[in-house]
């Protein structure tokens, strides 16, 4: 490492010790740039790294406002003014708990080169607040706002600072505050990035983060001679708006898979999504694990057929799985014979299965019927070995009556399960 790189990280460490966060990325990114400042020993003369860790300016506010019962609560709003050397500075706000003027500088620092590398005349800059605005109504988000903006708005405006949303501020936070600037200041100016369409917004703001990621992918891969062509696209772990991407996905490739959360409503997303083909749901014991969507722009037909795997574990040193297939025409045109006798089997579909709606299918794949509407259980009179789920042996059946129920005891130590099941099929 560059001498000089190494004694300004030193001189940051001793002078910021308390700032772990600030002191992290300052020693990350001096020694990614060790081989420029080997190129440029001018920079050294200059001392231009030590002014480059140092805020131009940055101060601290209390916010105070009250919550929904009147009682008022005290925060503190920070704003860190890194870098402006090419502009006016530049940064989001974040409302977050965790929230400290290491946290403030560190991210202010990287916002600074982050904002250069646009080639925008825009410096560095970023702000918030500790407060947390999880489980806050909207009336108490708003007041925060306001009161925040109120000590703010003498420190930004469209030449000198202007601020975005970040963790915490979303539209609506940004909607709030720049109502509040714009009363303070009698005049509308777009000094908030991330307002709303109605209100100076632009419109390409939902996608800009998604469609940037593609374009990064597509160019990151050109330069080692490969393209999108063969590979899968896995949309994981961040909050893009897949729909929204969705045709520039499947025009860069042949096939996307998009990898989302087992919690996610899966008749909801084949709705907003116009080019999927195929749905694998994953299971391993029993669990829902993975829900993964192919989206394919050319698609044979406009039936998509959804795949259900359940992992078992292993025997002998080999995988066991469930395996069931259906598509959502068999679904709805599949007769669903229901019963209110409870027979010899009882069944019980796999997490995959239940988590893919297959209720009414799954009565003409197998020779089962359905105890209820509203009930996941099936009945058979056959011990069915190739049912994808947990099956059965019914050994007794009794009601709901006290004499009955007393019953249950000498069962209870013997009966593997024990299921209360809807009188009736009504």
């Amino acid at each position: 490492m560059n001498a000089y790189v190494a004694r300004v990280i030193d001189y940051v460490k001793t002078k910021h010790a308390n700032e772990p966060e600030f002191c992290q990325t300052v020693e990350e990114v001096f020694h990614s740039i060790s081989p420029v400042i080997d190129a440029h020993p001018e920079y050294e003369k200059a001392d231009l790294l030590t002014r480059m860790v140092e805020p131009e300016r940055m101060f601290t506010f209390r916010v105070v406002w009250t919550d929904d019962n009147g009682q008022a609560h005290t925060n503190i709003g920070y704003r860190c003014q890194f870098n402006g050397a090419i502009g006016p500075y530049k940064g989001g706000l974040r409302f977050q708990k965790n929230v400290t003027p290491s946290v403030i500088k560190f991210l202010g620092f990287e916002q600074t080169f982050k904002n250069s590398l646009t080639g925008l005349p825009i410096g560095g800059g970023k702000g918030g607040a500790d407060f947390d605005p999880r489980g806050k109504s909207n009336g108490e988000i708003m007041r925060f706002c306001q009161a925040f903006m109120t000590e703010l708005w003498r420190h930004i405006g469209p030449e000198t600072d202007v601020p975005a949303g970040d963790i915490g501020v979303g539209a609506r936070e940004i909607g709030y505050l720049f109502g509040q600037y714009k009363r303070l200041r009698d005049e509308f100016t777009g000094v908030l990035t991330g307002k709303g369409q109605t209100f100076g917004g632009s419109p390409m703001r939902p996608e800009a983060t998604g469609f940037g990621a593609c374009y990064f992918g597509a160019a990151m891969l050109a330069t080692r001679g490969e393209s999108y062509e063969g590979k899968t696209v896995a949309i994981s772990d961040c909050e893009p708006d897949v729909s929204a991407l969705e045709e520039l996905l499947v025009d860069k490739a042949r096939k996307v898979v998009v990898k989302l959360s087992p919690m996610l409503d899966l008749s909801l997303a084949l709705k907003d999504l116009k080019h999927v083909c195929e749905v694998h749901i994953v299971s391993t014991d029993n669990e829902c694990k993975e829900l993964l969507l192919i989206l394919q722009k050319e698609t044979a037909s406009t039936e998509v057929s959804i795949h259900c795997i359940n992992s078992l574990g292993a025997l002998n040193g080999y995988r066991i799985y469930q395996e069931y297939a259906f598509t959502q025409e068999q679904e709805r045109t599949s007769d669903c014979p229901l019963t209110h006798e409870v027979e010899a089997y009882l069944y019980e579909p796999n997490a995959s299965i239940m988590k893919a709606g297959a209720y009414r299918s799954l009565t003409q794949a197998y020779p089962v019927k359905k105890l209820h509407p509203s009930s996941h259980l099936y009945v058979s009179p056959h011990f069915i070995e190739d049912f994808p789920g947990r099956k059965f042996q019914v050994e007794a059946v009794r009601g709901f009556g006290k004499k009955e129920l007393k019953t249950f005891d000498k069962f209870a130590g013997k009966a593997s399960e024990i299921r209360f099941i809807p009188d009736g099929s009504e």
